[in-house]
């Protein structure tokens, strides 16, 4: 499954039919960080497009998508765990490894900064 996985959605804010679309997506895509129930159904769609999209975009197209798509994921312990899942059960080139952890990680400051603002009240 590739990039054509996002062909079938036709919400605008997640359409990608091929390199062109992409080149725009990632921005257009930021607005729904905190829309989860709106990009959650993504999440799985997402994983399993990104490792054909790493090896068959060119770098710059590819880290673009891989970076400005992973930051609609839901901020959530779920994300988080289905990108160790995905890292163990795929064993992804380093780079995309590291574009893929640098976004768990993001993940993982919001909880961290959620849970802050909740303590503080």
């Amino acid at each position: 499954m590739g990039p054509a996985a996002f062909q079938r959605h036709r919400h605008p804010a997640v359409h990608v039919r091929d390199q062109e679309d992409a080149r725009c997506a990632s921005p257009d895509l930021a607005y729904a960080a905190d829309q989860s129930a709106l990009v959650e159904p993504y999440r799985p769609e997402y994983f399993a497009a990104v490792g054909n999209v790493w090896r068959e975009w060119s770098s710059a197209m590819a880290q673009d998508f891989v970076s400005g798509a992973y930051t609609v994921a839901p901020i959530s312990t779920e994300t988080v765990e289905v990108t160790d899942a995905y890292i163990a059960a795929e064993q992804p080139l380093a780079a995309l490894r590291r574009l893929l952890l640098e976004g768990r990680d993001d993940v993982l400051r919001a909880l961290r900064c959620q849970a802050r603002d909740r303590q503080e009240g």
